[in-house]
């Protein structure tokens, strides 16, 4: 049998692997592509924008007058 790519044992064909790229990162359910899990204890994020109701801006602004 072949090395477990996964864990220090030898291969028993779980299958466990299939969704993990060769250096062991978790495969994207959408594009497949390896993802690259964080090494802390939270995840980074960037935010690309952040998206407001208009009914909503016209709102805060008439309370502050």
């Amino acid at each position: 049998m072949p090395k477990c790519t996964l864990y220090d044992k030898e291969c028993d064909l779980c299958g466990e692997c299939d969704d993990y790229c060769p250096y062991k990162h978790k495969l994207c359910d959408n594009c497949f592509e390896c993802l690259d899990e964080p090494t802390e204890d939270y995840a980074k994020i960037t935010i690309d924008a952040i998206l407001m109701d208009e009914n909503e801006i016209k709102k805060g602004k008439g309370e502050k007058s």
